[in-house]
Parts: structure tokens; sequence; C-alpha cells
């Protein structure tokens, strides 16, 4: 399954190999081709398309918190930084600003936050957000990975998918390197694995300035991490499905709509089909009582979409205006000290201390 120039031209030729991409690492996998014709593939397909990096942190010691904003000026303010490009470097006037995960401004007028907050935090934190002025309403809860395992527009083999990512993944211990993985390719859901190494590409996942141990700026721009321990923990994450898969929106390049919904959590299996059938969208939030997901979907399945949610009851729908999303802030983790810390670490010394650099030749 090679696709050429003709084929990226078309959504017959792409959904298969796509919809692969979401549930397989190209990285480690092929789906009956070479690998050299995977790589061909991605090549083609990462000059023409923007993706999402699907990955799953629940194996973190972080807490997923969702609050949501009614207050008109704040709103308008989140819009403001998004618009200018101030949002990369996070938003400085929201709580506990530096463990924002992702930020999405709705058409009814609210915005939804999300944070992922070190287990170590949660008290000081969530007192911070819930009892300040600015959320009226925050709960506890998970974001699930959404893959599509079956192909394309397969409703009920999807929706079986849900009751297998419901439970998190389990492995012996989670690693420094497992948060740089996860931010490059988040940054970057095409990278190859020599890019991992890359500490340019880390910091830049990060936004994060270059030390000033002496080294100089160049220097540190060239070096590596070593491969070897990249490549291990790699496999690890990856073999678990906590990271390694990709989202391509392929929905936008062609007649679409996109939806936030909000459902009773007994629909979830329900939105998560919707969701992984369709490519629509990476990940979705699944608290107590509730579910919530942005989708990207196409305009003729729309009808397929609400037959599907028609059982489902009090379905809330709404229109995304914007948003932004931010990678795991690895530089506030402490390996030495095994726990996230108040101020940011030098991610470089950190990697030099643990011996993770490459020797220079």
């Amino acid at each position: 399954m090679l696709l050429n120039r003709k084929d990226l031209n078309t959504l017959k030729n792409l959904t298969d190999f796509i919809a692969w991409l979401t549930c397989h690492d190209f990285r480690k996998e092929a789906p009956g081709i070479s690998r050299v014709a995977v790589y061909k593939n991605i090549k083609r397909l990462e000059k023409k398309f923007f993706a999402y990096h699907i990955r799953d942190v629940r194996i973190f010691e972080l807490v997923l918190l969702v609050a949501k904003v009614t207050n008109k000026d704040i709103i308008k303010r989140i819009m403001e930084y998004i618009v200018t490009g101030k949002a990369k470097r996070g938003f400085d006037f929201l709580p506990a600003e530096k463990f924002i995960a992702s930020v999405s401004v709705l058409m009814s007028g609210r915005a939804i936050v999300s944070y992922y907050i070190p287990a170590n935090f949660i008290e000081k934190i969530l007192s911070e957000v819930l009892y300040g002025n600015v959320y009226q309403e925050a709960r506890i809860g998970s974001s699930l990975p959404v893959f599509n395992c079956c192909s394309y527009g397969d409703l009920e083999c999807n929706k079986k998918m849900y009751n297998r990512v419901i439970s998190p993944p389990r492995i012996e211990r989670s690693h420094l390197l497992d948060f740089v993985i996860m931010s490059v390719l988040d940054n970057n859901p095409y990278s190859r694995l020599k890019e991992i190494t890359s500490i340019s590409k880390i910091l830049e996942s990060r936004l994060l300035d270059y030390s000033e141990s002496g080294e100089g700026k160049e220097l540190v721009r060239l070096r590596r991490l070593r491969y070897r321990f990249i490549l291990k923990r790699y496999h690890i994450l990856s073999s678990n499905q906590l990271v390694g898969r990709v989202m391509i929106p392929v929905n936008r390049y062609f007649s679409y709509t996109n939806v936030f919904f909000q459902l009773p959590r007994i629909c979830a299996s329900a939105i998560y089909g919707i969701l992984a059938a369709f490519l629509a969208s990476p990940r979705m939030i699944v608290t107590e009582q509730e579910v919530m997901a942005t989708g990207t979907l196409p305009m003729n399945k729309l009808d397929e979409v609400m037959m599907e949610l028609n059982e489902c009851p009090e379905v809330s729908l709404d229109v995304p205006i914007t948003g932004w999303v931010f990678p795991l802030p690895f530089e506030y983790y402490d390996p030495f000290r095994e726990e996230w810390v108040e101020e940011p670490v030098d991610v470089y010394k950190v990697f030099r201390k643990m011996g993770l650099l490459e020797r220079r030749l």
C-alpha cells in the first residue's frame, strides 16, 4: 500500500492507511508492506497534512482537572493570547498556568481549561483553581486516547474498543525520558526516533532556553541523548500504546464541521465509537458524571452520528472556535527527587548528570 502523489488528493485511498496510523506505530510496524514503503508514505503525508500525537498519560502521577470559564473578560483575554501567539508561553493570567494541558473556547461563550496536576501539588493547586474567581465549575477526570483499530466508519467495532481503553496500561515505573518522548512527539507526531534524541528538538518542544552551563548554545544544539536509552524507553511506551500513534484530521481537508460534545458518562462508548470511526479526535475526557470531546466530523456523516446518539439523554453540542494544547511540562519534574517541583530544573544539566548524553567525538 504505497501511496503516490495522486493518492494524497483522494480521501478513498488515504483513509485505510491513516486509520492504521491511529492504532499502530509506524516507527515499529508495517501494514503488510515494506518498512521503506511505510516511511515513503509518512514522508509524503507529513508534507501535506497536520497531525496530532495520540498519547496516554495515565501512567504518570498526574490528575486531570477540567475547569469551565464563563467570565467574558477572561475569555476575551484567552482569545487575545491565542490570536497574538502569546499562548505559546502560557496563559499567565490563569491559575496554575504552568500545568495547563489545553484551552478550548466555545461558541456559546464558555471556555474549557484542562490541567495535568502532579499528585504532590494537588492540595495547593486545587485550592488555587477551585477557590479563585476564574472558574465556575471544575471536575477531576482522565483523558482517554482514541484509536481506530477497526476501519474508517465502523461504529460498532470502534465502540467496543472503549472497553479496552478505559483501563490504563500498567508499566513497572515511569522515567524522565517518558516525558521527553511524549513532548517531542506532541510537538511533531511525525518525528523519527533519531529526532527524539536531539537536545534542540527536546528543548524546542517546551520552548525552553538553552542551558547557560558554559557549553554554548551551538554546542548544546548539536548534542544528543544516547539512542539506546531512548530506544529502550520508547519500546516500552509504544508496546503499551502509550505513545507513537498518529491522528491526521483528514476531515478538515474536505467538507467538515467541528463539534464539542458534552454527554452523560453512560454515553462514553457511543461517543468513543464516533470519534474513532471517523478519525475525529485523538482523545476524549471522561469524568465521573460526563464525557467531553471535540471532534472534526465529515458533513456527510452527521446524520449517522446523530442516529448513534439518539438514545443518549441530555446531549449538549457546541462549536469550538479556537484552542491551544501544551506538551507535558517535564522541566518541572526532578528525577533525582522523583517528584514534581515548584521551579523548573535545568533540563540539559539533568541529562548530563544522569549520563544520558552521547559522548562527544
